[in-house]
């Protein structure tokens, strides 16, 4: 176990790419769950809903048994806007990181646990959820980290192409 918080490992990672998209253009934001321990779901949720947000992309990464390795893109599975976004972030994953096995794309509105994945049952924008890598698998957590820039890079380029493409009127 890398014994890094997610939250803390995505800060810089969430930093830098609202970053990348402010300089494309793009409004962003980088907002967190008021206690930033992982409760309290329902108020950010409510915040986005509130404020009206074009799209939600929630950076996480992943653990389970320091052995299963690899990133991947939830969505709702009846949101073909929150696919779009998806592959987006798996296309930026693949090109940042390809040290780390691709998992691909999946629609879904529970996790492996079987809890709900409240950011994409409850939002109103499309959203994808962003595994990034698995944290308690060290050739994962490494190269992930080491390669944070360029994955924030990566996702700026990708999610910046999409957001032009359907700024000028074309499809998801």
């Amino acid at each position: 176990m890398s014994g890094v918080h997610e939250w803390a490992w995505n800060i810089p990672l969430g930093g830098r790419l609202v970053g990348q998209l402010e300089a494309a253009g793009f409004d962003a934001d980088l907002l967190f769950r008021p206690d930033r321990s992982g409760g309290a779901l329902s108020e950010l949720v409510r915040r986005i809903n509130a404020d009206d947000y074009d799209a939600i992309v929630s950076l996480h990464f992943n653990a389970l048994n320091g052995e299963v390795s690899g990133h991947e893109q939830l969505h709702h599975p009846a949101s073909t806007r929150g696919a779009a976004l998806a592959r987006a972030c798996s296309a930026a994953h693949v090109e940042a990181l390809p040290g780390i096995r691709d998992r691909g794309t999946r629609g879904t509105t529970v996790n492996g646990a079987g809890t709900e994945l409240y950011i994409l049952t409850k939002s109103r924008a499309p959203a994808t959820i962003v595994e990034s890598h698995f944290g308690d698998h060290a050739p994962d957590h490494e190269e992930a980290t080491a390669n944070r820039d360029r994955l924030a890079d990566a996702l700026g380029a990708h999610l910046a192409d999409l957001g032009s493409r359907v700024d000028a009127g074309g499809a998801w």
